[in-house]
């Protein structure tokens, strides 16, 4: 089954990405700056050498905080990825929207949507897609949706809503 999942950056994504280049930046500037200035006098000498511990300094931590940044977003990307590679799903059907209360995108706070799935030894299991900035309930309502998971693991999943509504 084709999925209609992609990689989203949101706003921590866009944030490493800007935060690992200038870091990077930071470090080159200081790097280079101390070896112009190694043959200066020992008065300035010293000045320079603050100065390039400074931006090494600077542009390391804003590096290894956009790396860490982008890191998170990558594996997420790719677990998810190895679910629905793996094309284990399983048709679960829509049971109701939430609204999560502790979190505002423009203003307004997101809905996530509640499927459940029962399995072969009567087991229920409840699955919750992304968050969406609309309700999902009119386009959901009665349907059911492919949630690729791990058979072995149902709490590593991905609720594929996007084949089903085009909400992004």
């Amino acid at each position: 089954m084709k999925s209609g999942y992609h990689l989203r950056l949101g706003i921590v994504g866009i944030i490493g990405a800007f935060f690992a280049p200038l870091g990077l930046l930071f470090t080159v500037v200081g790097l280079i700056a101390g070896r112009v200035t190694e043959d200066m006098r020992s008065n300035q000498a010293e000045s320079a050498r603050i100065l390039r511990y400074i931006f090494c300094g600077v542009g390391l931590l804003f590096f290894i905080i956009g790396a860490a940044m982008l890191a998170v977003i990558l594996v997420r990307h790719f677990r998810i990825r190895k679910l629905i590679d793996a094309g284990q799903y399983v048709m679960a059907d829509f049971i109701g929207a939430e609204q999560v209360n502790n979190v505002e995108i423009n203003g307004r706070n997101p809905y996530r949507a509640l499927f459940r799935f029962v399995t072969a030894d009567g087991q229920t299991v409840t699955f919750r897609s992304r968050m969406v900035t609309e309700d999902p309930t009119p386009l959901l309502t009665g349907r059911q949706i492919p949630v690729f998971a791990d058979p072995a693991d149902f709490s590593r999943y991905y609720a594929d809503i996007d084949t089903v509504t085009g909400i992004r």
